[in-house]
């Protein structure tokens, strides 16, 4: 399958538009009643409103460094202890260079989810209906007669007898389409007869700002306040049974997550804080039991409501890498004069292609977050900063992932541990000076207990994650309605998405190879589907006479690169296995 911006493409559109979204049954009564919403104030509702001092006001919500915080401890996860292994298994060199690539699709992904949810939101109304395209993308600023007796107006006969005029200065003052969420979109050739003559509706735009004249001319499609999960997505643009392959999927690959996270939690509190010294098994039941009763509660939780934790466990996260990066060499010094020279570690390789099938899924999956891009960014105030906060966030966590990665590996070399954090396990209790051998061991103490403490924050962000697509799915074109007005219906499935992997992991601690095939499916939601919606929508943008450009189009916007992240999440899907079966 190759995407390409033809609209001859073997992409059709269903009569209906797509299963599970209710044809609008108002189209042919939406001109008649464009009289009610063409007012003056309706500008008002389609674009943000200016305060007193000529600002755009924005709704509250996160600001760009809580949702930095929220997106860093999504994506910072436990995979990256294994990243240092990852680098060993490929060479230093080589793995920089698949990193840098796999976080670009990473990128081109997050541009592909985000612009489908802007023309989402712009296609369909309040009640999920498909909304009529009643102008073309670009519209026009009439002319206003500020007085009755003023002869030089123009009038409809003027304007058509100059046809290159009104062309030439209509491109000039041509605004992009941007219909409301809580009305259908302004009958703009209503508006002009309506308004022209009218010395009220002169007035009233005679008192705009310039500030807000310059918003109409220049917005695009945004992400507002509705949020619109991926499965809703595949709802619109992909059909039923696109909404029942990715709800399969995202079950699979979270349940999977969450399972082995109360599994780490439980292993590691039991072996570093043991309860009952002569029963670990027990003490794996009771960790798991208190991490459920810390985690569920949180998982039922809004984004908004559990600020103050992420971001304390985002300080958490930065400390943890501040002191494996700064005590890694002296660990490693440290474990060759505990084997007194025996066995000594190999350096690291620059370059191993054999290795590449064990690095690229690795480094692959530490840069996916794309299932969270719904649910992350319908807390932030802001919109237009979404693309800049993922973006800065993949930055910022690949150039983390290369300095622990080249660090850890040059320190360690091919004695480093697949969960990196345990070749600190010792470190520090054989050092002579007892002041310094005491602040090695609580370094070393910290490093190892990390992984439970990062569960605490990375289980909620992903049960939210199921939680909300499950509700989506069941509840379908009436999810909005739903949300807003009945909150336990979406607790109860964010209990459904967050209860069953505590309760499994109390009975399975080792999940073993069942994780390992389980998630595959992760490259199928994070990179081919974020790449077939993009297409989907692009495609029936143009067909319905919407803009297929928004706000978020970026150089990941053409079709042939959304062909390439297509792809790559299949191949990914097929390397894996078969690295796990033949490997």
């Amino acid at each position: 399958m190759t995407f390409t911006d033809n609209d001859d493409d073997d992409v059709e559109q269903n009569e209906n538009y797509h299963a599970g979204i209710r044809q609008p049954s108002h189209v042919a009564a939406a001109s008649e009643e464009s009289s009610s919403s063409s007012s003056p104030a309706a500008i008002s509702d389609v674009h943000p409103k200016l305060n007193n001092d000529g600002d755009t006001q924005q709704h509250a919500g996160f600001s760009p460094l809580v949702a930095f915080c929220f997106t860093i401890n999504y994506i910072l996860g436990t995979g990256f202890l294994t990243i240092p292994w990852a680098f060993v298994q490929s060479g230093l060199v080589l793995s920089v260079i698949l990193l840098v690539l796999s976080a670009l699709i990473s990128d081109m992904s997050k541009d592909y989810l985000l612009e489908t949810m802007a023309r989402t939101e712009a296609m369909l109304d309040q009640e999920m209906h498909f909304m009529p395209p009643k102008y073309s993308h670009h519209l026009e600023v009439p002319s206003i007669c500020l007085d009755d007796m003023d002869d030089e107006c123009f009038n409809d006969e003027e304007v058509e007898d100059n046809d290159d005029e009104t062309d030439e200065h209509a491109e000039k003052r041509a605004v992009r389409h941007r219909p409301t969420t809580r009305q259908p979109p302004l009958d703009v050739d209503g508006l002009m007869k309506q308004g022209e003559g009218s010395r009220q509706f002169a007035s009233s735009m005679n008192n705009t700002s310039p500030l807000e004249i310059e918003t109409l001319e220049t917005t695009k499609y945004l992400i507002k306040n509705r949020k619109f999960e991926v499965n809703t997505l595949c709802r619109v643009f992909l059909g039923q049974k696109g909404v029942v392959a990715f709800t399969v999927f995202i079950c699979l690959y979270m349940i999977g997550i969450l399972w082995a996270y109360t599994s780490v939690f439980a292993s590691a509190m039991a072996d570093a804080l043991p309860l009952l010294s002569k029963n670990d098994d027990l003490d794996y039941v009771l960790y798991a039991i208190l991490f459920g009763a810390v985690v569920v509660p949180l998982s039922c939780l809004e984004l908004d409501e559990q600020v103050t934790v992420q971001v304390i466990m985002t300080g958490c996260r930065f400390l943890m890498l501040f002191l494996m990066i700064g005590t890694s060499h002296l660990c490693a010094d440290d474990a060759e004069q505990r084997r007194q020279g025996e066995n000594k570690n190999d350096d690291a390789p620059m370059f191993r292609v054999q290795g590449l099938f064990r690095t690229l899924p690795i480094l692959v999956v530490a840069n996916m977050y794309h299932p969270a891009i719904p649910g992350l960014s319908d807390p932030v105030a802001n919109k237009q900063v979404l693309g800049t906060v993922f973006r800065t966030t993949s930055i910022f966590t690949s150039l983390a992932y290369s300095v622990i990665g080249v660090v850890m590996g040059a320190s360690f070399g091919k004695g480093v541990e697949e969960s990196s954090n345990l070749n600190w396990k010792g470190f520090g209790s054989g050092n002579e000076d007892e002041d310094r051998s005491w602040l090695l061991e609580l370094a070393a103490f910290y490093i190892i207990l990390f992984p439970a403490l990062d569960v605490l924050s990375a289980f909620p962000l992903n049960a939210i994650t199921l939680g909300n697509n499950m509700f989506g799915a069941w509840y379908g074109d009436r999810v909005h309605e739903v949300e807003h007005t009945n909150r336990r219906a979406k607790i109860c499935f964010r209990l459904l998405a967050s209860v069953p992997p505590v309760i499994g992991a109390l009975f399975v601690r080792e999940l073993g190879e069942i994780t390992d095939y389980v998630g595959t499916t992760g490259f199928i939601i994070g990179f081919s589907i974020p790449a077939l919606l993009f297409h989907q929508s692009k495609m029936l943008a143009k067909r319905t006479n919407y803009d297929p450009t928004t706000y978020y189009t970026s150089y990941a916007s053409r079709g042939p690169l959304a062909s390439i992240v297509f792809w790559f999440g299949l191949i990914m899907v097929v390397v894996v296995l078969s690295s796990l079966i033949f490997f």
